[in-house]
């Protein structure tokens, strides 16, 4: 298994390399359409990009925040989209 490591990513930095890794996993192998994929969050959410030492784009997830009216206001987190290539899970 290849070593890999993580950093922050951005849709306007990344973007390439985020929809590789997505692309792959939820739209090509779960048929997931492209515009439900690709939401209106997508450019708005936190996300994480996993890399080989070759700077090859291997696996993603992202975060959302927002925030519940409840009884006092609160930001939930929402960890979603979570995605790795072929060969690359655990």
């Amino acid at each position: 298994m290849k070593r890999i490591r993580i950093r922050d990513a951005s849709c306007p930095v990344d973007g390439i390399a985020l929809e590789t890794v997505r692309g792959t996993v939820f739209v090509k192998e779960q048929n997931v359409p492209r515009h439900l994929e690709f939401d209106g969050m997508y450019c708005s959410a936190l996300h994480w990009l996993a890399l080989t030492p070759e700077d090859e784009p291997v696996g993603t997830l992202r975060r959302l925040s927002r925030t519940a009216a409840r009884p006092h206001p609160v930001t939930l987190q929402t960890v979603g989209r979570v995605a790795t290539e072929p060969g690359m899970g655990c």
